[in-house]
């Protein structure tokens, strides 16, 4: 896989921290081009300065404005020609009681973690020319298949990304274009700083109750992933919910 993906132009949203971030350092070391997709400006400059100088672009935007996501992706087609891969990081979730899970509630985490992906996939399969192939991975959890207390909305919205890309996937074959998710366990970034107010330590929590024996994973090891099912060796390889579980039973 030496240098593959030299070249290749990559959209990453989510990527202004955690997963999203390791991807774009990863595919910066295999030389490719990433558009990197998230809100927050300085974020965004924080991890260009990790990654490997190339053709990289930062693009400040809110995936919740769906309406603005075909134009966005014009630009990108506009300004990089071709678009060879997304992975899609960005995602939000909502711990609540079923008394506070509103519609509201149901629907900010359903509008981040599934609509936006589709939209966004739908955006950039129709402009793409047929033979040109394209691989697309999105970060699913654990939670899809979980019953872990208050995580209606999160878990529901995971769930349905798993399910779209399963159906996704066979419509896609034509159009020489894959699409998986990466379903994680428990992974170290700052979306797990809440369990600092439930355990003293949520590693050794993890580990010593047996629920995910190797302790937290590592953001790197689901970017590594990333980048192998953006390769030709995973060319075969599509509407699968890749499980990455830190030795937890799932």
């Amino acid at each position: 896989m030496v240098w593959e993906l030299e070249g290749k132009n990559y959209i990453v949203t989510g990527a202004s921290s955690g997963i999203g971030r390791a991807v774009c350092v990863e595919l910066s070391k295999q030389k490719s081009n990433v558009i990197l997709v998230a809100r927050n400006e300085e974020r965004l400059q924080e991890t260009l300065e990790k990654m490997i100088p190339a053709n990289h672009r930062a693009i400040s935007f809110d995936l919740t404005n769906i309406e603005d996501i075909n134009k966005i992706v014009a630009d990108i087609y506009e300004k990089c020609n071709t678009i060879d891969g997304i992975i899609y990081c960005a995602g939000y979730g909502t711990a609540t009681t079923l008394r506070k899970t509103t519609y509201e509630v149901l629907h900010r985490d359903m509008l981040i973690n599934y609509y936006a992906f589709v939209e966004l996939v739908r955006c950039v399969v129709k402009d793409k020319p047929k033979k040109h192939p394209m691989r697309i991975v999105s970060i699913s959890s654990i939670a899809s298949i979980l019953n872990t207390i208050n995580y209606t909305a999160y878990s529901a919205s995971k769930a349905a990304l798993d399910a779209a890309v399963r159906v996704l996937s066979t419509e896609l074959i034509k159009k020489n274009t894959t699409i998986n998710t990466i379903r994680p366990a428990y992974v170290d970034t700052e979306a797990l700083t809440f369990t600092n107010d439930l355990f003293e330590d949520f590693t050794e929590h993890i580990k010593k109750t047996g629920f995910q024996p190797l302790g937290l994973i590592d953001p790197y090891d689901v970017a590594k992933m990333t980048v192998y099912l953006m390769s030709d060796a995973a060319k075969s390889i599509t509407g699968m919910n890749i499980p990455i579980n830190g030795g937890a039973r799932f």
